[in-house]
């Protein structure tokens, strides 16, 4: 549905500006494309026909980072034809909760199912994965190896993180 080759990076600094967070239970814009020099979208083709999707969606990335810890979100929208994207369903990790062993440098996959959810596609409609760092809903990152509580101020870095394209995966699950 949605391909793309190499790798693809993007910077995560927890003390940046935040992304907007969703509104609990509503249907919300999400940024618009190519705004965010903090994200990395892939957007499929233009539906032919009307297509609906119930269950738990599920992604596969391998992500490296140059941190020992880092969060990774991933937010999957709607896309009408003028380009506005409107959010569906979201979910986030850690490269530790993945592989309690990693360090900066490693590639750890990324294997999540989102929450339980039904949208359907319009026809001339597209889906666009979202992923980033930062979802606007969640605590921040410090992208330390320790619980976020723990981090103080001055162990607070930024993050680099590469998204390893040719294994990344979104399945969604027809109703």
């Amino acid at each position: 549905m949605m391909t793309r080759r190499g790798e693809v990076s993007w910077v995560y600094d927890p003390r940046g500006p935040r992304i907007p967070g969703l509104a609990e239970g509503k249907c919300q814009q999400s940024w618009a494309p190519k705004s965010r020099k903090d994200a990395v979208e892939f957007v499929s083709k233009p539906f032919e026909k009307e297509t609906s999707f119930f269950g738990k969606p599920r992604v596969t990335v391998p992500v490296k980072s140059d941190c020992d810890d880092t969060q990774v979100f991933f937010r999957i929208d709607l896309v009408d034809p003028e380009g506005k994207a409107w959010n569906v369903c979201q979910t986030i990790s850690t490269l530790r909760h993945a592989n309690p062993n990693c360090k900066a440098g490693d590639t750890v996959d990324l294997d999540l199912d989102f929450p339980l959810t039904g949208f359907t596609v319009k026809k001339g409609w597209g889906v666009r994965l979202d992923v980033c760092s930062d979802g606007g809903v969640y605590v921040q990152h410090a992208n330390r190896a320790k619980h976020w509580a723990e981090v103080t101020e001055r162990e607070v870095r930024v993050a680099h993180n590469t998204l390893l394209c040719g294994m990344a995966t979104l399945e969604l699950p027809l109703a």
